[in-house]
């Protein structure tokens, strides 16, 4: 994988540098941003559509006199592509894998699930494929992690197909999550 996705990971990079903004339309008042993705939105927020991805990557130079070892490796750690939004009370996200480093061949959906919103903040029902709510690691975004990989120990797998509804209970705060799932 390692020089197969350059040009992909040049152009991805290339394109998040780009100068970004947000641009309101004349027309039926939409608003489209520009500054991390694509994303498109009514005035009134009822509807929003975002198209997005990212690319993390990894570059390995080793030199050592004492066992004779000169190399270089480029290796794509992953690429991803979505496309998210709303529509009234239910929202969706679709993100498929171009590339990992664990020698997938890309093209895997990693999130594919409709949710339904209309509970307010009481509750949220998802259905599809998502990530499994259940522990911290799970839950955090590869984008924000502080070290580079996941622990090792982190026994849930990343992404489900079930039925999940989350709910947060007052007084007191409490969240409950029931998920039926397959694995």
């Amino acid at each position: 994988m390692s020089k197969k996705y350059l040009g992909l990971a040049l152009a991805i990079s290339a394109a998040s540098a780009a100068q970004a903004g947000t641009v309101t339309s004349s027309g039926k008042d939409l608003v489209i941003d520009t500054d991390s993705g694509i994303k498109v939105k009514t005035s009134d927020n009822s509807a929003s559509f975002q198209l997005g991805g990212r690319i993390q990557w990894d570059y390995d130079a080793t030199r050592s006199d004492d066992n004779g070892v000169d190399q270089t490796d480029f290796d794509v750690r992953r690429a991803r592509l979505y496309a998210k939004g709303h529509f009234g009370d239910w929202a969706y996200k679709t993100q498929f894998n171009v590339a990992e480093s664990d020698g997938a061949e890309g093209g895997d959906a990693e999130d594919l699930y409709i949710r339904y919103l209309g509970f307010g903040s009481a509750a949220n029902l998802t259905i599809g494929k998502q990530k499994e709510p259940f522990g911290l690691e799970e839950l955090t975004s590869s984008k924000v992690m502080l070290l580079v990989v996941a622990a090792a120990f982190s026994s849930a797998e990343r992404a489900i197909i079930g039925l999940t509804v989350s709910a947060i209970l007052k007084p007191p705060v409490m969240a409950v999550t029931i998920s039926i799932t397959r694995r």
